[in-house]
C-alpha cells in the first residue's frame, strides 16, 4: 500500500495489517536526488540504506517463509533502525522542499513500511519484483 488515507478502513478489520511501500519511500528521496544540482549527500545517504534492504530481499526471495522472517531480523532490522535514527535527527533541518516532503512521507508511513518485518510472507513493496540496483 502506498500512504492513501482511504485504506485506512480497511485496515481497522481484525487481522488486517496495513503494510506500506518502500518504493514509494525510496522513490521520494530519489526525486531529491535526482534534482538536486550536486546530488544531494543526505538523499543519496538515505538511498544507499534502502538499497541494502532490497539486497537482502533479493537474496531471500527463494528462501522459506520463516527464514525470511529470521533473516530479515537479523538484517534489515538494523539497516531500518539506522534510516529511522536519519529521520528523527533530520526531521527539523528540512522543513520544506523536496528533502522535508521525502522525510515527512518516510516519517509518516515508517509503521507500516516496517511492518513486512512482522510476517516473512509479506513484501517490502507493492511493486513488481525489480531490481532497485540505481544509485
Amino acid at each position: 500500500m502506498d500512504g492513501y488515507a482511504g485504506y485506512n478502513e480497511i485496515c481497522l478489520v481484525e487481522g488486517v495489517t496495513r503494510v506500506g511501500c518502500m518504493a514509494h519511500v525510496r522513490r521520494k528521496f530519489f526525486e531529491m536526488y535526482k534534482t538536486s544540482k550536486n546530488k544531494s549527500k543526505p538523499a543519496l545517504h538515505v538511498l544507499q540504506l534502502i538499497k541494502g534492504l532490497y539486497k537482502i530481499e533479493t537474496e531471500i526471495k527463494d528462501k522459506s517463509i520463516e527464514d525470511r522472517f529470521k533473516i530479515r531480523q537479523e538484517q534489515a532490522k538494523p539497516i531500518l533502525d539506522k534510516i529511522k535514527a536519519w529521520l528523527d535527527a533530520n526531521q527539523n533541518n528540512y522543513p520544506s522542499g523536496l528533502m522535508g516532503k521525502a522525510i515527512t512521507y518516510a516519517t509518516n508511513q515508517w509503521i507500516s513500511v516496517t511492518n513486512y518485518l512482522l510476517d516473512g510472507r509479506l513484501d517490502i513493496d507493492n511493486k513488481a519484483r525489480t531490481e532497485h540496483g540505481e544509485v
